[in-house]
């Protein structure tokens, strides 16, 4: 259990592939990868969201950016068919102006791309967003672009503190 936690964060597929090579680093794509593929998509979307938890704090952060004026996003690497259904469940989804999801461009982070185009979908310069993430691909996608992160402490990185990428600001707790 702990040895997949720290596989995960750079999508199914991905967790799969590392899964089945029972290695970080794959070296070839395992001739079971799309049964395999296909049996965990089927899961997840059966069980995914039962584990799935809020941080602490998220909902009045929310609130509070919302009552400001502020612009709020989702950038995910989960695909869409599991992200929107996420956010409704949490009762979160009325906050953000756009939801990008894993499936939305043909790069997902720690390409920049997702954040450029939330960026100029919402009319702001990047150096007036703020990047709030949990795993190494938030805050390299950020500092590719330049934009500011916040690296909150506490989601799948891979086993390890999400500081060590050197975002501009970290928190514990939101």
């Amino acid at each position: 259990h702990t040895q997949v936690e720290q596989w995960v964060g750079n999508g199914a597929a991905m967790l799969v592939q590392r899964i089945l090579a029972d290695n970080f680093t794959p070296e070839a794509v395992d001739p079971r990868f799309d049964a395999a593929l296909n049996l965990y998509m089927e899961a997840y979307h059966q069980l995914g969201n039962q584990q799935s938890r809020l941080y602490d704090g998220v909902v009045p952060l929310l609130t509070l950016l919302q009552s400001q004026g502020i612009k709020q996003g989702v950038i995910t690497n989960k695909p869409s068919r599991f992200t929107q259904p996420l956010l409704q469940q949490f009762g979160i989804l009325e906050y953000f102006e756009l939801v990008y999801c894993g499936d939305t461009f043909d790069e997902k982070k720690p390409h920049p791309m997702p954040l450029i185009n939330a960026a100029k979908s919402l009319e702001l310069e990047i150096k007036d967003c703020l990047m709030v993430g949990d795993s190494s691909n938030d805050i390299i996608a950020a500092k590719t672009c330049g934009m500011p992160s916040v690296g909150v402490r506490g989601g799948y990185n891979h086993g390890r503190d999400v500081s060590e990428c050197e975002p501009d600001w970290v928190l514990d707790c939101l």
